[in-house]
């Protein structure tokens, strides 16, 4: 079967203690919870273009395709995610972001209930992979009896 190629990025103050998310709309299941920008490739996009195009769609915050560092893929059934981090060289104020209702700025260190629950893990490997942490990993998304378990390959 053939995976559906996109894209989650984690986009942070130069110092790392904001990220910005976005508050999800679809699926329902995720209605409401704050997730990192991304989404689906177009057709002939890379995972940096993707990520480039989906946080200037979402955010609009333009960065270069020098800014973002992989760090790493999720798998789960029909999608493959890859996972990809950046720093922004100046801050953005949260007043600049006011037309893009769902995506605010988090502090890292107080992170709220209503996250995606990798978020919890996601966001600090994007942060080690920022601070010069060299690793990639790979989670695979197994489904059994209506329940999630990860298995990760480093």
């Amino acid at each position: 079967m053939t995976k559906i190629p996109s894209t989650l990025g984690f986009l942070f103050f130069s110092d790392l203690k904001k990220v910005l998310l976005f508050e999800k709309q679809k699926p329902i299941h995720h209605k409401g919870l704050l997730n990192g920008l991304g989404g689906k490739h177009e057709k002939g996009e890379d995972d940096v273009s993707c990520i480039v195009r989906e946080v200037e769609e979402e955010a609009g915050i333009l960065t270069h395709r020098v800014d973002w560092k992989v760090v790493g893929t999720l798998h789960w059934l029909e999608w493959e995610v890859s996972i990809l981090t950046a720093r922004l060289s100046e801050e953005i104020n949260s007043k600049e972001l006011e037309k893009y209702i769902d995506v605010s700025w988090y502090d890292v260190n107080n992170l709220p209930s209503n996250i995606i629950t990798n978020l919890s893990w996601l966001i600090p490997m994007s942060t080690d992979t920022l601070n010069g942490n060299d690793f990639l990993t790979t989670i695979h998304y197994h489904c059994e009896e209506g329940l999630f378990r990860s298995s990760n390959q480093y």
